[in-house]
C-alpha cells in the first residue's frame, strides 16, 4: 500500500507530496535517481535526491548495497522502500489523523454556515 491520501503526505508538518511520488516509485528493486527522474512529473534530480533523503531520514526509504550501473557505466547507488510504517512517521511529524480531524472540522463549519443561512431566510 502506497498510503494515497495519507496524512503523512500532508504540506507543512507532513513530508509532503514530492515526497509521495518518490515514495510511490520504490520498492524492493534498487531505483537510481535517474531512474526515478524518468517516472515522475518533475525533472530535476535535486529534487529527487532531496525527497530521498528526507523519506531516509524516516525509514520509508533505504539505500541498497546494490549499486547500479547508469549512464557512461559509472556505479550509481540505488534506494528501496524502508520499512517504516507511515502511521508511526505521521505520528512522530504530528500529523496523523489530521485529515480526519480537518474534515470533520469542515464538516461542522458547513453545517453552522447552512444553518445560519435558513435562520436568515437565504436558503
Amino acid at each position: 500500500m502506497t498510503g494515497e491520501g495519507h496524512d503523512v503526505w500532508r504540506r507543512g508538518k507532513g513530508l509532503g507530496p514530492n515526497c509521495q511520488d518518490i515514495y510511490e516509485q520504490l520498492g524492493d528493486e534498487p531505483r537510481t535517481v535517474g531512474m526515478i527522474r524518468k517516472d515522475v512529473p518533475w525533472p530535476h534530480s535535486s529534487t529527487i535526491r532531496y525527497a530521498l533523503r528526507r523519506l531516509g531520514a524516516h525509514g520509508l526509504a533505504a539505500v541498497s548495497l546494490e549499486r547500479r550501473r547508469q549512464g557512461r557505466g559509472r556505479p550509481s547507488v540505488g534506494w528501496i522502500r524502508g520499512s517504516a510504517e507511515l502511521d508511526i512517521v505521521a505520528a512522530v511529524r504530528g500529523v496523523l489523523g489530521r485529515t480526519d480531524r480537518d474534515r470533520a472540522q469542515y464538516a461542522h463549519e458547513r453545517k453552522q454556515w447552512h444553518a445560519y443561512l435558513r435562520r436568515m431566510g437565504r436558503l
